[in-house]
């Protein structure tokens, strides 16, 4: 038996509750703040970290995904304070883990961090599962 394989996937959901893929790379200068998203130009985006396991197989089953939310200048980048307490909220995290708590992380962000993650309704839920299963871009 192989070891299963962990991936992640980020999508991006709109106002009208479609999900859309967006690939890692261009995450990753959205993260750097390279990459403006014009159309969101002073507003709040929700965001989807799908981790993803990979079975024997090769199929793709949601294993633990994250939604958060981040706030976009008039210049379509990721506000900078905005990320800031993005990433102290992940030290944060990263700190009670290594000193071996094990907190009860929805309840850990609901207090300290209210504004920054969204809960998903199970319509998005099943359309985001179908997104993975089929690899659409968009649903």
């Amino acid at each position: 038996m192989s070891a299963l394989k962990l991936k992640s996937l980020w999508f991006f959901v709109d106002e009208d509750e479609r999900i859309h893929k967006i690939p890692v790379a261009k995450y990753n200068r959205i993260f750097d703040r390279t990459q403006p998203i014009t159309l969101f130009a002073g507003q709040s985006i929700r965001f989807i970290n799908a981790r993803i396991e990979v079975d024997d197989i090769g199929e793709e089953h949601l294993w633990s995904p994250a939604f958060t939310r981040h706030k976009f200048d008039g210049h379509g980048l990721w506000e900078e304070q905005d990320k800031e307490k993005h990433l102290e909220g992940a030290l944060e995290m990263v700190s009670v883990s290594l000193s071996g708590g094990d907190p009860d992380w929805e309840a850990f962000y609901k207090t300290e961090h209210p504004d920054y993650h969204w809960k998903p309704t199970s319509e998005l839920m099943d359309r985001l599962k179908e997104a993975i299963r089929t690899n659409k871009k968009h649903s």
